[in-house]
């Protein structure tokens, strides 16, 4: 984020966007799973969209027609991304973080052009990232250097006032912890997950999973809540969509968070 006047770009943020560049770079982009899918590509991006009119528009009762542009506009225009930038552009945009971007101007519509507008922000502040995370990988051979060392206090210290914030949390709950929370917890070696430990946390993800799903059904279409109904009726039976699939993985992350904290919060006193 720019430095005239408004806060950096957090780390969870930039790992954010690096993990889906990382996907992305990986082959999981939007073209690819229209390649592989693309009945469940219209109804995963929709299914996107609607909670970003939603929870970013204030905005439930979009016609389906314009989210049926609105797909076709991005798996035209940006394929190249990963699913899950849609809502992650949406969320930065809401947060301030794109310049002439704003969200109140469209007065509580979800439009084609809303949608441009976000996507081609977060495209640009995408890339800056990018250039400046690959600056960063010409810059590993001077790890020793007093800049490198100052870079890498600045990120520990991050950390550090994570977890305190985390550990003051007063009753946790999946809302309130990320993903990016477990991944540099699993780094510090703060949690540790055994095979069996995953295995028994199966439950409580789906769970989590349906319970979040229910949720984001109540301002949703009758045409949605069916396919999201429909959606749960599959994890039960096990065939799983590649959404519902990459929410299990997150949940899990999460919930491992959580248990972290519990477990933690008595030691770090």
């Amino acid at each position: 984020m720019q430095t005239d006047g408004k806060p950096r770009t957090p780390a969870g943020i930039s790992s954010e966007v690096a993990e889906c560049v990382s996907r992305s770079v990986g082959g999981a982009t939007i073209r690819a799973f229209r390649d592989e899918m693309p009945d469940q590509l219209s109804l995963t991006l929709t299914a996107e969209l609607e909670a970003c009119a939603r929870q970013y528009t204030g905005c439930p009762n979009t016609r389906d027609m314009v989210f049926d542009e609105a797909v076709e506009f991005i798996a035209d225009q940006f394929h190249f991304l990963n699913i899950g930038e849609i809502r992650l552009a949406f969320r930065l945009a809401a947060a301030g973080y794109f310049d002439g971007v704003n969200l109140r101007a469209y007065y509580g519509t979800f439009t084609v052009g809303m949608l441009g507008e976000v996507l081609v922000a977060y495209r640009d502040f995408r890339a800056e990232l990018v250039k400046q995370a690959r600056r960063m990988e010409s810059e590993t051979a001077a790890l020793d250097s007093g800049e490198a060392r100052k870079k890498q206090h600045d990120m520990e210290a991050w950390e550090r006032n994570r977890i305190k914030a985390l550990l003051m949390l007063h009753e946790p709950t999946a809302s309130n912890v990320t993903v990016y929370d477990y991944e540099f917890l699993t780094r510090r070696g703060e949690i540790a997950l055994t095979d069996d430990e995953k295995k028994a946390m199966f439950q409580r993800r789906y769970e989590l999973v349906v319970r979040e799903i229910y949720r984001d059904m109540e301002d949703a279409t009758a045409y949605r809540k069916r396919e999201m109904l429909n959606e749960i009726e599959q994890g039960k039976q096990g065939k799983y969509t590649e959404g519902f699939r990459a929410k299990m993985i997150a949940a899990g992350k999460r919930l491992a968070v959580l248990d972290w904290i519990e477990k933690n919060k008595s030691v770090h006193k």
